[in-house]
């Protein structure tokens, strides 16, 4: 574009300036306008004097504003003048403060001892300066709590070892007897067995230690009750002085005496179910008693005695049973035991005796003696030779030998003839022949020793009775046999 170079030129159009100046000697000074219509100026004159004029946009159009307009428009006070004083009050108080009333305010921000100040620009900056602060006027300094290590002494007391002063690690040992406590391990233990009762606190009198609590707990003393309650035993039961245990082959002398209301009191088994028991009840009654769980009935019970088998019943009564069903007559399982036996004329010399009409003790060997059973009642059964020569024999019972002669035995009454009895009537012939006879005696007293001979008679003088020999064609043996009888009951066991 061409300079303008007259005067009052008007334009007609806008004045493009392309990034350059509008200046006054046409240099890059001046105004210059960029393409959003932002204007710089690039220098402006100082006012030398204050005129109270401010430049101001107004709706893009550059205007002046006065001093008072411009406080108006920003909001300041309306007084005019200058800041003639400043004073700044610091910890120190008012009556220190520092002051500048006159022309400009300098002051000066300086550190002291434990103090540094700087800035950078307008920024001031104070730190503490570690090196320079006397940590003992420090607030809060409790001089308790700051102390010369060297000066503090760790002494071991009675029982330990070790010590010092605390300015470095320190330790102690604990001093033990070996004997009581020790070190294992770094651990502080009692040794084993190291307490001894003495060590224990003292217990109450009659005490026991233990827990009867119903749970797990502390010991407690215990007492009478307690300790009975316990081992569930009476209070005032007899106490037992000998006892077995459990180990092999463990012996006892004296009494062994078990206590239990409800038996079985004593078991001993095989295992759990193949056993013998011992009950106990009331009374004394006892029940001895064998299982077989296998149900197989051969839990067998053998008595092998080394020595003699006594059965002693108080009352006399005895009774077998099978299955718990009495078989033997009533009480009476010993009824058929043989009390008495004797027999004369085994290989030796034949014996005889001629009858009178006289009923006459034969002999004193032909006789038995026998103990009375618990039922007092008696069978009496004679086995000897009659040679009757047709004469009617007698048979009797006498409870005395030749030397007294005989006397009928004193049952049922006193010498009573009615256990004499025909025991042989002879045919039309000679009628020689072995004679049998019983007889059953009641109303014996249990337990007592009787002696009771054969007596006998003829209807007639003569015929013999023969017994034994020790050649060839001789007679047997003389026999009277006396067998017990079960006590009398009806329909088992009747004696009319």
């Amino acid at each position: 574009m061409s300079k303008l170079i007259r005067d009052h030129h008007l334009l007609t159009r806008n004045l493009k300036l392309n990034g350059k100046y509008i200046s006054n000697d046409g240099g890059d000074e001046g105004i210059t306008i960029d393409n959003s219509g932002n204007t710089t100026l690039s220098a402006i004159a100082e006012i030398g004097s204050d005129t109270d004029k401010f430049l101001m946009s107004d709706s893009g159009v550059v205007k002046y504003v006065t001093g008072a307009n411009l406080r108006l428009y920003i909001g300041a006070g309306t007084g005019d003048g200058d800041i003639t004083g400043v004073s700044i009050t610091t910890d120190s108080g008012g009556g220190s403060k520092a002051e500048d009333t006159a022309g400009s305010a300098d002051f000066s921000i300086l550190g002291s001892s434990g103090v540094d100040v700087t800035n950078s620009g307008a920024t001031i900056t104070a730190v503490a300066v570690p090196s320079e602060i006397d940590h003992d006027s420090l607030n809060n300094f409790v001089a308790n709590e700051h102390i010369d290590h060297t000066s503090v002494t760790l002494t071991a007391g009675d029982g330990l070892t070790g010590g010092g002063d605390i300015s470095s690690n320190i330790s102690f040992a604990v001093s033990v007897d070996d004997s009581t406590i020790e070190i294992n391990s770094d651990s502080l233990r009692v040794k084993d067995d190291g307490i001894t009762y003495a060590k224990i606190q003292n217990m109450t009198d009659a005490r026991i230690l233990g827990n009867n609590a119903g749970s797990d707990g502390v010991i407690t003393e215990m007492t009478k009750a307690n300790v009975l309650s316990f081992l569930n035993v009476a209070d005032g039961a007899t106490a037992v002085s000998n006892y077995v245990t459990n180990d092999a082959d463990d012996t006892m002398t004296g009494n062994l005496t078990i206590t239990k209301s409800s038996g079985p009191q004593l078991t001993l088994g095989y295992d759990a179910n193949e056993k013998f028991t011992i009950d106990v009840e009331d009374n004394g009654v006892t029940t001895l008693a064998t299982t077989d769980n296998a149900g197989t009935s051969i839990a067998n019970l053998t008595l092998d005695i080394d020595g003699t088998i006594t059965f002693d019943s108080n009352d006399g009564r005895f009774k077998a049973k099978n299955a718990g069903t009495e078989f033997s007559v009533s009480n009476s399982a010993f009824a058929g035991m043989i009390s008495g036996y004797t027999t004369v004329g085994i290989d030796t010399f034949a014996g005889s005796y001629t009858l009178t009409t006289t009923m006459t003790t034969v002999h004193d060997d032909l006789k038995v003696t026998f103990v009375a059973p618990p039922s007092g009642v008696i069978e009496i059964s004679v086995s000897i030779y009659g040679d009757m020569a047709r004469r009617g024999i007698q048979f009797g019972l006498s409870d005395q030998d030749t030397g007294d002669t005989y006397q009928a035995i004193s049952f049922p009454n006193a010498t009573d003839v009615t256990n004499e009895h025909y025991v042989a009537t002879p045919p039309s012939s000679f009628g020689d022949r072995d004679i049998n006879h019983s007889w059953v005696v009641t109303g014996l007293t249990s337990g007592t020793t009787y002696v009771w001979y054969l007596g006998a008679k003829s209807i007639f003088t003569g015929g013999v009775l023969r017994w034994g020999g020790n050649v060839a064609n001789k007679y047997g043996p003389f026999i009277m046999k006396a067998t017990a009888l079960p006590t009398p009951i009806t329909h088992y066991a009747v004696y009319g």
